[in-house]
């Protein structure tokens, strides 16, 4: 598991990482983190170009083994609006901690919205601007080269939410729930 304050601190070495590839695979990395609906062993196997049988995941990752939830994809494009109008409004650089910290989205908890602001990186809506100084490197955030789209009513910020529930939900097309 990874938390929110890890990756701000991960990106600056990234970012000087000498092959060019640093932030390209913490993206990826933090991609494979935010899912919480396709099986891990799945994933890996697709990307190493294996031959996956629906068998051999045998319940052994997070995904699998989970009981008594649910996935849904959930739209966040009204949330993400509001997250982009603040930091256009703002006038104050930001780091993501801070950004979480005065933001306030009534029709989400804090770790959905701290896994927003990161698929609004990995998705470019938002992106990292790095300043360094003597002793640290510092991660703000600001507007990314698609913030504009999102007043598309068309553009969609699918997000997996995970639900706790004795049951799972019976109607199609709200459970995106992907076993082994």
């Amino acid at each position: 598991m990874f938390s929110f304050g890890d990756v701000f601190r991960l990106a600056p070495m990234a970012f000087s990482d000498k092959s060019g590839n640093g932030l390209t695979n913490l993206y990826s990395m933090i991609s494979y983190c935010l899912n919480q609906s396709q099986c891990r062993r799945k994933l890996i196997a697709k990307y190493f170009d294996e031959v996956w049988q629906s068998n051999d995941c045998n319940q052994m990752c997070d995904i699998c083994t989970r009981s008594l939830t649910y996935t849904t994809k959930r739209n966040c494009r009204e949330e993400a609006l509001i997250i982009i109008n603040y930091l256009k409004n703002n006038k104050q650089r930001l780091t993501a901690l801070k950004l979480i910290e005065q933001i306030n989205i009534k029709t989400m908890i804090k770790i959905d919205l701290q896994r927003l602001i990161l698929q609004l990186i990995i998705d470019h809506y938002l992106k990292e601007d790095f300043h360094f100084t003597p002793y640290t490197t510092i991660c703000y955030i600001k507007l990314g080269s698609r913030a504009e789209y999102i007043k598309n009513e068309n553009c969609q910020i699918l997000l997996d939410i995970i639900k706790k529930n004795s049951t799972k939900p019976t109607v199609s097309g709200i459970m995106n729930y992907e076993p082994c």
